[in-house]
């Protein structure tokens, strides 16, 4: 998903958010669709439509919300949607904006006695450094090299951190931490000096 916005970066840095742009927005929501596989699908999330009460649940929805489709309409699209409230792999330490089944990293430097393995949790992985990292984790756990804090339950922090580095590695992606435009900026302007050297681009 990191490596689909930094091939995508020079035509979204480009683009005016305006009536006239429509066309470009679309042309790269369908480029970032072929370039990804959404999470849920690989995670095999559950849909609403799964739920046993989610006609109520939609129906609640529709009646909260002010959207101009009609109510059909809105069933039938929001049924085959990812549940993330029902999602066993959606996360209790995401954050928004960040997606349910995402995972804050923050407070690893606040509980972890050791500030370099904190450290680690600020950098790109591929998916053998979460498996070596997510070990590294636990067997900090398992020595109590962990400190209590007050936001959060530091042991329950930990193990989740872990699993969630198992999970998501397991599955074949790849983890690349708070990715801010400038850093997809500078990822973009490697890439560009990788395809120039015809060197392995970044990952």
């Amino acid at each position: 998903m990191a490596r689909a916005l930094v091939q995508l970066w020079p035509r979204i840095r480009d683009i005016g958010f305006d009536g006239e742009s429509e066309p470009q927005l679309a042309e790269l929501e369908r480029r970032y669709e072929e370039l990804t596989v959404p999470k849920c699908e690989a995670a095999k999330a559950p849909t609403v439509s799964q739920d046993p009460d989610w006609e109520t649940r939609v129906l609640e929805e529709f009646e909260e919300i002010d959207i101009d489709i009609e109510l059909e309409d809105f069933m039938s699209l929001r049924s085959e949607e990812p549940d993330c409230e029902r999602c066993p792999y959606a996360s209790p330490y995401s954050l928004f904006p960040m997606d349910p089944c995402e995972f804050s990293a923050g407070a690893l430097e606040e509980i972890l006695l050791d500030a370099e393995l904190a450290d680690v949790a600020t950098r790109a992985m591929d998916q053998a450094e979460m498996v070596g990292y997510a070990q590294r984790l636990e067997d900090a756990l398992n020595a109590n090299l962990f400190q209590e804090h007050t936001a959060v339950h530091s042991e329950d922090y930990i193990e989740k951190a872990v699993a969630f580095l198992r999970f998501w590695s397991g599955l074949g992606f790849s983890l690349q931490p708070a990715l801010l435009d400038e850093r997809i900026e500078e990822l973009a302007e490697i890439e560009d000096d990788d395809d120039e050297d015809d060197a392995p681009t970044v990952h």
